[in-house]
């Protein structure tokens, strides 16, 4: 009953990152794979597709909407507060393969209070290579998406060479936005209860509705302790990725041991368990309208 989901981006660098910010939200590990919307097939049906905002409307036309999860990444409280230290009235070059999100990165930051640096956009996929070499050189401070910098300027020996050697280059880690973890979050907690609702009406009539009953408690379970310790780690994400990554104790409450009882308990369990993730996703939809 595990879920299957998609991370799409419009390129494999976008994929990959919307694929890492999914799983820093989950301290389980889940069933996740990248794909461009070049590469995505007729054959392919996962539970639930999450691409970023300007994707949306031409993944609508390959994946039905409701399977569709919209996910805003934006770099960590770690990354701003590396760009607040730069000296006033310095020169920052803001690199991103597209001028709109260079723009981005300099509203949120002035968004913060950072405004006494100049912000100088360096959109290398919309200039000429000889325009981006020439800016290059003249770099002090360069900040940016951490994939970006490390794919398409320091692993592009041409860009590389042209940067000084005191170059500070500023990376920031894009994390799932709190309101848009908390919808990912929400959809999911719907999907594992509907799973369970679909599976718990099919059990009392099964020969075998002991032994479904008993893996049934134990999905529902886990999929309690999956949202409820991921509602905490999206939270945290939004810090520091590398605080978030260290790992819960164990703190999900132990319902009914469902192997001593009698099927009717076990039921009950289920039943209860569905009430949790219930007011979970309760919970989800606060967060979601407190953060926008």
């Amino acid at each position: 009953m595990k879920l299957a989901f998609a991370a799409v981006g419009s390129n494999v660098l976008v994929a990959e990152e919307i694929k890492r910010a999914v799983k820093s939200i989950f301290y389980k590990d889940i069933n996740i794979e990248a794909y461009t919307l070049e590469n995505l097939t007729a054959e392919m049906d996962a539970d639930l597709y999450i691409c970023a905002t300007t994707q949306m409307e031409r993944l609508c036309t390959l994946v039905s909407p409701e399977k569709i999860v919209c996910l805003e990444l934006m770099p960590s409280s770690k990354f701003f507060l590396s760009v607040g230290r730069i000296p006033q009235g310095e020169t920052v070059y803001v690199w991103n393969n597209h001028l709109r999100y260079t723009q981005i990165i300099e509203k949120y930051c002035q968004s913060l209070g950072i405004r006494d640096i100049i912000f100088e956009p360096l959109p290398y996929d919309d200039l000429s290579v000889e325009v981006v070499l020439e800016k290059l050189k003249k770099v002090k401070y360069l900040i940016g998406v951490d994939c970006f910098i490390d794919g398409d300027l320091l692993g592009n020996e041409q860009y590389a060479q042209c940067l000084p050697e005191e170059v500070v280059l500023i990376k920031a880690q894009r994390v799932a936005a709190i309101h848009s973890a908390s919808l990912l979050l929400w959809t999911i907690a719907g999907l594992m209860r509907q799973t369970i609702a679909i599976k718990r009406c099919q059990i009392e009539g099964e020969d075998t509705a002991e032994v479904e009953a008993d893996k049934l408690f134990l999905y529902a379970e886990q999929a309690v302790e999956l949202i409820r310790d991921s509602i905490n780690k999206a939270v945290c994400n939004q810090i520091s990725p590398e605080a978030a990554s260290i790992q819960p104790n164990g703190t999900t409450d132990s319902w009914v041991n469902p192997v001593h009882t009698c099927l009717q308990e076990k039921l009950a369990g289920i039943d209860e368990l569905q009430v949790v993730l219930a007011q979970l996703q309760e919970k989800l939809k606060l967060i979601e309208a407190s953060a926008r």
